[in-house]
């Protein structure tokens, strides 16, 4: 049996786009991921619960960093992405390589 796993993730209360978003059982059954569109939805279809649900996007941190799913409630599994300092905000929710 598979679960689908779907949400939304945000920066500054904006939809991010271009995040990957991984999910994996802790059976090692089948994996999934995804990338967030331009609205900041995803959504991966894995094998049963428990497993670790993960978002990783370049010159970001996630809160919370991962969510562990132990049941078939799916609803909602939204993140909030930071943009991590030292890089103008335009240039990283554009994805503008600026030289660094």
């Amino acid at each position: 049996m598979a679960i689908t796993i779907t949400g939304t993730i945000t920066c500054d209360g904006n939809p991010l786009a271009g995040v990957v978003v991984h999910y994996e059982p802790d059976s090692g059954g089948p994996q999934d991921s995804d990338t967030t569109d331009a609205n900041g939805h995803y959504s991966v279809t894995g094998g049963d619960p428990p497993g670790t649900l993960t978002p990783a996007r370049p010159r970001y941190r996630f809160v919370p960093p991962y969510k562990h799913k132990d049941s078939f409630y799916v609803g909602g599994e939204d993140f909030t992405a930071v943009a991590l300092a030292g890089l103008p905000r335009a240039a990283i929710g554009l994805g503008i390589n600026i030289g660094m």
